[in-house]
């Protein structure tokens, strides 16, 4: 059950952070 959610986790840190770099925004992540 937690395997699922940490999967689900890794993708979506791996999509905030891609769209981090894009826009270069500080305090993206807080916002969102």
């Amino acid at each position: 059950m937690a395997a699922g959610v940490a999967i689900r986790d890794l993708l979506v840190r791996s999509q905030r952070r891609r769209i981090n770099a894009r826009n270069k925004r500080p305090g993206f992540r807080e916002r969102r």
